[in-house]
């Protein structure tokens, strides 16, 4: 472990990525777009904000040129008729990309981005995983459809569960690919 976050304006750190020395995290949730830069000791450097109003944001991954990619995909009710990704460039502006599954709504908790920029969408179901990217390159005008990639399967690691306990060794909540993309 690297460190532990203490400061009171994370309470649900979901999503973490690394970029030389920070760390950067975003709240589950939440109603505005607001990434939290630590140092490697998980000390609040500083706040990056943009003027997007997420609905659910789960997982967080940072591209080669520092664009920071928000996975708004967390659906618990397999409501939403659509889900999004939002880029926040490190000139601060921010575009909201609108993402569609072909085979209707997924709670989804885990965003992975190849050092190509793929993107890659996987969904939070107990003892499998579904993967899904976009078809075509993403766009503001209008959602990207998704396409499934493969499913994965799990069975218990035999770990301390988290908050749901067992269960948490089954669920896929988070993901990240290594920086040269190897891992």
């Amino acid at each position: 472990m690297v460190c532990t976050i203490r400061d009171r304006r994370i309470p649900e750190s979901s999503g973490l990525a690394a970029a030389g020395g920070s760390l950067y995290t975003v709240n589950d949730g939440g109603d505005h777009l607001r990434v939290f830069v630590l140092d490697r000791s998980c000390g609040v450097r500083r706040t990056v904000t943009a003027a997007v109003n997420p609905y659910d944001v789960e997982d967080l991954a940072r591209s080669a040129d520092g664009t920071l990619w928000f996975a708004d995909i967390g659906d618990n009710g397999r409501s939403r008729r659509t889900v999004a990704v939002e880029r926040l460039r490190p000139d601060g502006t921010a575009a909201v990309l609108r993402l569609a599954y072909p085979d209707g709504p997924h709670d989804a908790e885990a965003l992975l981005l190849d050092p190509a920029g793929r993107a890659f969408v996987i969904t939070k179901e107990p003892l499998s995983a579904v993967v899904y990217t976009p078809i075509s390159p993403l766009s503001s005008g209008r959602p990207t459809a998704l396409r499934r990639v493969t499913t994965l399967s799990f069975l218990p690691t035999g770990t301390p569960g988290g908050p749901v306990g067992t269960l948490s060794q089954v669920l896929v909540t988070g993901g990240a690919v290594s920086a040269d993309g190897r891992l």
